[in-house]
């Protein structure tokens, strides 16, 4: 019974964080801009892949994983040259910004994409914040404007799920018991 309720209290803060999301997504800039606070023209340039700005993300069915992974990837392009990038992850409840590498998965130090992604223990998720951040090697630097993020495995509650059992033997045999009770009734009825 304890799983019960701690799934139905899981399902409550789904719904809680979609709804959220959604206001938070509605209010918001576009993910797209970047704040540069290099006053220079030579500071790289930082861009998220074309998707939708709906920050609501779910990992999946949660099946006993041991962790969860939240991986995202940006372009950044600087004809000096790209030095680092750095994904800048906040929990809604913490104040400092936990750095993580970036790793170039495609292109060169001049145009590339990068991946990078934050783990935490399972069953887990929650509400972060996310920005980018990116240098070349003169060491001129712009980062983004931050993010809010929504993210978890999706949680169910397998004993209140119907079973096979209740709705293709029970079930019919209810309505049939129903049915013959009506047909029943009819028929003393008529013959009275």
């Amino acid at each position: 019974m304890q799983s019960g309720r701690n799934t139905r209290g899981i399902i409550i803060v789904f719904l809680y964080l979609t709804l959220t999301s959604f206001l938070i997504s509605c209010e918001s800039t576009m993910a797209t801009n970047t704040l540069s606070f290099d006053p220079s023209e030579t500071s790289p340039s930082i861009s998220w892949p074309p998707e939708p700005y709906f920050t609501l993300v779910i990992d999946g069915a949660y099946t006993g994983q041991s962790q969860e992974i939240y991986e995202r990837r940006v372009g950044v392009n600087d004809s000096l040259g790209v030095d680092s990038v750095i994904f800048r992850f906040k929990w809604s409840n913490d104040e400092e910004w936990l750095n993580r590498t970036a790793v170039l998965i495609e292109g060169d130090e001049f145009i590339g994409r990068y991946k990078g992604n934050l783990t935490w223990p399972a069953p887990g998720g929650g509400i972060f914040q996310l920005k980018v951040f990116a240098n070349n090697t003169l060491g001129y630097w712009n980062e983004t404007s931050p993010i809010t993020i929504h993210f978890g495995y999706m949680y169910w509650d397998p004993i209140y799920t119907p079973h096979f059992w209740i709705l293709f033997v029970i079930l019919p045999i209810a309505s049939l018991i129903g049915i013959a009770g009506v047909w029943k009734l009819r028929q003393k009825r008529r013959s009275s």
